[in-house]
């Protein structure tokens, strides 16, 4: 019986998908989306044309996965924040979403995947 039980509780933590180690409670989303200079700041970071601060290059080192999966393994805050960053780029900065998108897709593989993540509101 306990090894059964040992079983499914390995089972379970093997199920359960880890979070993403990314304190995006720092950051003051507002302050980033109303200001232009600091959007294209975190640009910049995420398409190595400029220096990253400690969120930015948490997201950036996870990108690639979290474009792929729809940021599955992503908390609902940091859901949030990503989509609302990407939502305010295609609006503010354009050409650089779009860098962004092929940079971290560049065969395009995931392009439905990220634009239902970025419409969606769960």
């Amino acid at each position: 019986m306990k090894f059964v039980i040992t079983l499914m509780v390995l089972g379970i933590a093997v199920a359960t998908p880890q979070n993403y180690k990314m304190d995006v409670s720092a950051l003051d989303i507002e302050g980033v989306l109303n200001n232009p200079e600091k959007m294209k700041t975190y640009y910049n970071c995420l398409l190595d044309l400029g220096e990253c601060n400690p969120i930015a290059a948490a997201v950036k080192s996870q990108l690639p996965q979290i474009l792929e999966t729809s940021c599955a393994k992503c908390t609902s805050a940091q859901k949030q924040v990503i989509r609302r960053i990407l939502r305010s780029g295609r609006e503010q900065l354009p050409e650089e979403t779009e860098k962004l998108i092929k940079k971290y897709d560049p065969e395009g593989k995931y392009k439905d995947k990220i634009e239902k993540f970025i419409n969606s509101t769960d």
